[in-house]
């Protein structure tokens, strides 16, 4: 967990080039901090967190990071905000459902 950044409002996630070893490279941003990979350990149900899975998350994240290219200037990457309207319950059903 990273001390909280209110500019970072993104979630971003992709598998590494060698996944085997490393797996995937996420941040997941939230009002308490910015969560960096996970500590899932297939078949660990122990709530201590294990230094080496936190390692490798934090190596895993620099790897993807560091792969990203920089947005050319004055580039708006994203547009986030309500919808112009809202959509209608029935809009999400198809007539036989």
């Amino acid at each position: 967990m990273c001390i909280p950044q209110p500019e970072v409002n993104y979630r971003a996630s992709g598998r590494l080039a060698n996944g085997a070893s490393m797996g995937n490279g996420s941040i997941n941003p939230r009002s308490d901090g910015i969560l960096v990979g996970n500590m899932m350990e297939r078949g660990n149900w122990s709530l201590e967190p294990n230094e080496e899975v936190r390692q490798r998350n934090i190596e895993a994240a620099i790897e993807f990071f560091s792969k990203m290219r920089q947005p050319a200037p004055g580039v708006q990457l994203t547009n986030c905000g309500p919808p112009a309207a809202v959509p209608s319950l029935e809009s999400f059903f198809g007539s036989e459902s």
